[in-house]
C-alpha cells in the first residue's frame, strides 16, 4: 500500500473519493493563508511517521446540509472558524488514535454534491480507533449552529459608496482599503468588472488606486500609445463573467512596464511573479493597473512593480475577498469588502443557479435549525 499525502486549501470541497484514497489529508488553518509552510510540514510528518511504520493513517470525511458556514474560512478576527479549530484541537488532544482534524469551510460557488463546509479526520488504523462519526457529528453540529455567523458583513453598491464616503471624511493615518469581492480571482472572477470602478468614477474621488482590471485589448491599446497619450479605450466587462459590460473612457497612460515582481507580504514571502506587461491609466483621479492576465490583488507588488505606492494613496481597491488583508491590511486605517453584485463571486449565492449540489441546503433552501 502506497501511503498518499495530500494537503488542501481550507476552501476545498472534500469528496467522499478523495478520504477513501488518501492516507493523510491536512488542511490550511489560515486564511488569509499565512501557514502554507506549516501545513505541509504536518502532512510530511505523517507520512514520514507512515513510511517509518509507527502509524497507519486513513482519512475520514463528514458535512452537513450546507454550503456555506465558517464565515468563509476566515481567521483575521476572532470568530467560527477559529473557535471551530480550538474545539477540534480538544477533541484531537484528549481522542487517542486521532492524528489531525481539518476544518475546511469548503467553496460555495462549486456546483457539485460535496459542496461546503466538511470535517476531515486522520486516524490511526494501528490505535484500534474505528468510528470517527461522533467527533466529526460534534463538530458540524457546532458549524451548524454558528452557520449565519460573520465577521465580514460585505456591502451592497450604494452601500459601500456611502461607506467610503463616510471613511474619507474622517481623519487618520493610513489609507482606506476597499476590496471588490464581487470579482476576486481567486475564487473564480475574471477581474474585470468595472461595477465599482465606474462608481468611483462617477462619484469624482481623487488620490485612489485601482488594481487591476484584466483587459488584454486595452492593455495592448496602451503598450502602442505609450507614456503620456490620451486614448478612448472600453475597458473591462469583455469576459462575460462581468455582467455590465465595458466602460467607454478616455484614459491617459502613465506608464507601461514590465510585471515582474517579488511578493513582500506574509502570503508568498519570496516568490516572484511575473504577470506580463501591465499599464498604469489615469481617469480624473484614478490609477488602473490594467493587466493582460488574471491575478488576486494580495501583495503591494501588484502595485510598486508599476511604479504606484499603495501608502501614497487615500482609497486603494483590489480585487480580492480576504487574502489582502496578510499584507495590506496593516496599512490600512479602515477596510471594506463590497460586493457590487457584478461578477462571478458574488456572496449572493442564490444568484448563481446551482443544479448539481445536494437540497435542501443552507442557504438555498430554508432548514428548521
Amino acid at each position: 500500500h502506497l501511503p498518499i499525502g495530500i494537503t488542501l486549501d481550507l476552501h476545498a470541497n472534500v469528496t467522499d473519493a478523495m478520504a477513501q484514497r488518501a492516507s493523510v489529508i491536512v488542511s490550511y488553518r489560515t486564511y488569509p493563508h499565512v501557514d502554507q509552510y506549516d501545513t505541509g510540514k504536518r502532512c510530511a510528518d505523517l507520512i514520514a511517521r507512515t513510511l517509518d511504520g509507527e502509524i497507519r493513517p486513513a482519512c475520514t470525511v463528514a458535512r452537513g446540509p450546507m454550503i456555506d458556514a465558517l464565515d468563509h474560512g476566515r481567521t483575521t478576527a476572532p470568530g467560527p472558524m477559529l473557535e471551530t479549530l480550538a474545539h477540534a484541537d480538544s477533541l484531537r488532544a484528549r481522542t487517542p488514535g486521532v492524528l489531525d482534524i481539518g476544518i475546511n469551510a469548503g467553496f460555495p460557488w462549486a456546483d457539485i454534491d460535496a459542496a461546503g463546509p466538511s470535517v476531515v479526520i486522520v486516524y490511526d488504523r494501528k490505535a484500534g480507533l474505528r468510528d470517527t462519526a461522533p467527533i466529526a457529528a460534534t463538530l458540524l453540529e457546532r458549524i451548524w449552529r454558528d452557520r449565519r455567523r460573520t465577521t465580514v458583513q460585505p456591502l451592497p453598491l450604494q452601500a459601500g459608496m456611502a461607506a467610503i464616503a463616510d471613511a474619507l471624511a474622517l481623519p487618520g493615518d493610513g489609507m482606506v482599503l476597499v476590496a471588490d469581492g464581487a470579482d476576486n480571482p481567486g475564487g473564480g472572477g475574471l477581474e474585470d468588472s468595472v461595477a465599482l470602478l465606474g462608481a468611483l468614477i462617477d462619484a469624482g474621488i481623487d488620490r485612489v488606486a485601482f488594481g487591476m482590471i484584466c483587459d488584454p485589448a486595452t492593455l495592448q491599446a496602451c503598450i502602442a500609445a505609450g507614456p503620456g497619450a490620451t486614448l478612448g479605450v472600453q475597458l473591462g466587462g469583455h469576459s462575460g463573467g462581468a455582467f455590465l459590460g465595458p466602460l467607454a473612457l478616455r484614459v491617459q497612460v502613465v506608464s507601461v512596464q514590465p510585471g515582474q515582481f517579488t511578493f513582500t507580504g506574509p502570503m508568498s514571502r519570496g516568490i516572484t511573479l511575473d504577470i506580463g506587461p501591465t499599464a498604469v491609466v489615469r481617469v480624473g483621479g484614478i490609477d488602473i493597473v490594467v493587466a493582460g492576465t488574471r491575478h488576486q490583488v494580495l501583495d503591494p507588488g501588484f502595485f510598486t512593480h508599476a511604479g504606484l505606492d499603495p501608502a501614497h494613496y487615500d482609497l486603494v481597491v483590489v480585487k480580492s475577498s480576504q487574502h489582502f488583508r496578510a499584507a495590506f491590511g496593516p496599512m490600512a486605517r479602515t477596510i471594506l469588502v463590497i460586493d457590487s453584485g457584478d461578477g462571478l463571486t458574488s456572496f449572493d449565492l442564490a444568484a448563481f443557479g446551482h443544479t448539481r449540489v445536494r437540497r435542501p441546503v443552507h442557504p438555498l433552501d430554508e432548514l428548521p435549525d
